[in-house]
């Protein structure tokens, strides 16, 4: 019920991958020029709450999510492009391009590859920020008194969705994001940010002895 109600409400936007694309300095120099200090900003803002992200390692997150009167809590760990994830019931773990989806309610366990995963960020934690922009414009602004960035599309008749990441107090780590568009807002607020000391959780089949086993690979 978790995961289709995220799938069914997640906006079809990318949700960056924590891979910070590397440019140099006399790129960035040049590309700057034609752009808006606002803007400016903003890409600054991203890479740095990027960068805190990164020199974590692995890490996790506690998360709550709030959509059209529903709201859920969870948590996942992000080591590199593998995450487990647990939520209302569901876990997900991420190995080695292989997706595990445990649905404890119906007792059943789905296999797919990592292109179904959604394009959020509770969907798909290993994504981050820096690749939405060469699809959407950053712009720097103020949500409750915190610097956040504002991320609309580039192209306005391609997309009509926008993003906001939301900058803890200090500036260094995202505390929300929220994706918008005609069909409602999701809103992903993140509770704590820390590094993650023990070992990824992995999918242990012998853990769900008698869950139905779902391939779809």
């Amino acid at each position: 019920m978790f995961m289709k109600k995220i799938l069914r409400c997640t906006l079809i936007c990318a949700c960056a991958v924590i891979c910070v694309v590397g440019n140099s300095s006399a790129q960035q120099s040049g590309e700057e020029v034609s752009k808006q200090p606002s803007e400016i900003a903003g890409e600054r803002l991203l890479r740095a709450m990027e960068s805190e992200l990164l020199a974590l390692g692995c890490y996790e997150v506690k998360f709550g999510i709030e959509t059209d009167g529903y709201s859920a809590a969870g948590r996942y760990v992000v080591a590199g492009k593998d995450f487990y994830l647990s939520a209302e019931g569901v876990e997900v773990y991420v190995t080695g391009g292989v997706k595990y989806e445990v649905n404890a309610a119906k007792r059943e366990i789905t296999i797919d590859g990592i292109e179904s995963l959604g394009s959020d960020i509770v969907s798909n934690p290993t994504r981050g920020f820096t690749t939405l922009l060469k699809d959407y414009r950053a712009e720097e602004t103020l949500v409750d008194g915190c610097r956040a960035v504002r991320l609309v599309p580039r192209e306005a008749a391609l997309s009509s969705e926008s993003i906001v990441v939301v900058a803890n107090s200090a500036a260094r780590m995202p505390s929300k994001i929220v994706y918008a568009s005609s069909e409602g807002a999701i809103t992903v607020r993140l509770k704590s940010v820390g590094a993650w000391r023990d070992l990824l959780p992995r999918f242990e089949r012998e853990k769900y002895p008698d869950y139905e086993l779902i391939d779809f690979r």
